[in-house]
């Protein structure tokens, strides 16, 4: 997805390695100057719409993603488009850019599970099944269309033991999975699975979005209170002074919030960029 002829760009690889930190500032500045020298460079004009879309700037990753389809069209980078423009208020051109990636290329199960998030979302339930069930036809292993599709199921009282997504189904592939974009509180819905599947389908849910902060050290060592002369026992009175109210805290999820969704980047599944302690994003897949 990179200019014909040209050699590599090294800027590509720090802003591919500080979109991966979480450092999306960064990343931005650093493929708008590769643009700006490269401007047919495909693979640079989707990752920086990507990078937008982290940022919630949508507008800003519709305009990115267009200019590499100009140049390059590709299904990925139509699924990328189709997100965008889906985030953006716009549902039926992003259904058009879903099914326009999934024409082109029918074995790409993201195109088919954004499609079918989309018609759920819409309220067309039974095309949003149809579409969930050709994801998975696609990719067997797809744990976000097996886990929503089932759920579907259930949620239309669909309790066939011999439909196209089963239990069974979404049990083994998640047995074998190494990453997983399936939220594991759905599993709740189904008393087919064991405490142990609710427990490692939570540790892989968490070691595949949050694997950066699960293995940087704690911020500090526990504190430990030590005796010493000042140390009284802790002794209750009544007070007719009035209490100073509480003040409420408000907790905003910061842009890069776990959105539970896939995005294409590359010729591989990105996740949005590992969060530090001051960065970065979620299941989102890419396609970079």
């Amino acid at each position: 997805m990179s200019a014909p002829g040209k050699a590599a760009d090294p800027r590509m690889a720090q802003a591919q390695a500080a979109f991966r930190a979480g450092r999306l500032p960064q990343a931005l500045v650093l493929l708008d100057a590769l643009l700006r020298d490269v401007p047919e460079h495909t693979a640079a004009w989707n990752l920086a719409g990507v990078v937008c879309h982290v940022q919630r700037q949508y507008a800003a990753a519709i305009r990115y993603f267009q200019r590499a389809l100009e140049l390059q069209p590709s299904p990925g980078v139509l699924v990328n488009l189709g997100f965008a423009l889906q985030k953006d208020g716009q549902p039926e051109a992003a259904l058009q850019a879903y099914a326009l990636a999934a024409q082109r290329d029918p074995r790409l199960a993201l195109a088919w599970q954004k499609q079918a998030g989309l018609h759920e979302e819409l309220g067309q339930r039974e095309a949003a099944l149809a579409c969930y069930q050709h994801a998975v036809s696609v990719d067997p292993t797809d744990l976000k269309s097996l886990g929503d599709g089932l759920y579907l199921r259930r949620h239309l009282a669909d309790w066939e033991p011999d439909g196209a997504l089963t239990p069974a189904q979404l049990l083994a592939a998640l047995a074998t999975a190494t990453r997983s974009d399936f939220s594991p509180g759905l599993l709740l819905s189904l008393p087919e699975a064991s405490p142990a599947a609710h427990r490692a389908a939570g540790q892989l849910f968490a070691r595949s979005q949050w694997g950066a902060l699960l293995d940087a050290p704690p911020l500090a060592a526990s504190a430990r209170a030590q005796p010493g002369p000042h140390m009284t026992a802790p002794t209750w009175r009544c007070s007719p002074t009035p209490t100073v109210p509480r003040q409420r805290t408000t907790l905003h999820a910061p842009p890069w919030w776990p959105q539970w969704t896939s995005s294409w980047t590359s010729m591989r599944w990105t996740t949005a960029p590992p969060r530090s302690a001051s960065a970065t994003t979620a299941s989102t897949c890419w396609w970079t």
